[in-house]
C-alpha cells in the first residue's frame, strides 16, 4: 500500500533496512527474473485486489496531495 501512494505523488519510498526485519517482498509476476531478489521476493501481488481497490488509493492520494493540513496530525473525519 506504501509504494503506490508514494509513486502517484512523485515521492520515492525508501524504507530503512535497519527496520527490514520480518518484511516480506513482494512480486508482480512469479516467472519474472529479479536477479539477486529472487530469493527474497516470494510474496506475489494480487494485481486483482488493487484495481478494485484502485478509486480508495486515488482518493487516499488525492487527499494527501491537495487538502490542506493533510499529514501534519489533522485528520479528516470520514463517513461509517
Amino acid at each position: 500500500m506504501v509504494f503506490g501512494p508514494f509513486r502517484l505523488l512523485g515521492y520515492r519510498f525508501s524504507p530503512r533496512l535497519a527496520d527490514i526485519g520480518g518484511t516480506r517482498f513482494w512480486r508482480v509476476d512469479a516467472q519474472t527474473d529479479y536477479g539477486d531478489l529472487n530469493a527474497l521476493a516470494r510474496q506475489r501481488v494480487s494485481l486483482d485486489r488493487i484495481t478494485l481497490h484502485w478509486d480508495d488509493v486515488l482518493r487516499l492520494t488525492g487527499s494527501l496531495k491537495l487538502e490542506p493540513g493533510a499529514g501534519n496530525g489533522h485528520h479528516a473525519h470520514l463517513p461509517g
